[in-house]
């Protein structure tokens, strides 16, 4: 999985992005902060992705206790 290289190969600049895009609404311009921009906006969005997973139920349940 790609996703899982992209921080070996950004290095120290990845704790960085991370905090960046916490202030920045957009992927784009926390990128802008890296020293290689496609590089960083690749990982920016791949870890988008993951979160996004991440936020669904996993085993099919829900949050409602229902």
């Amino acid at each position: 999985m790609r996703a899982l290289e992209l921080p070996s190969q950004l290095g120290g600049e990845t704790s960085e992005l991370n905090k960046t895009l916490r202030r920045s609404p957009s992927l784009a311009k926390a990128a802008r902060a890296a020293h290689n921009l496609r590089l960083a906006l690749a990982y920016l969005k791949a870890a988008d992705r993951m979160i996004e997973v991440d936020d669904f139920p996993h085993d099919g349940s829900s949050d409602k206790g229902g």
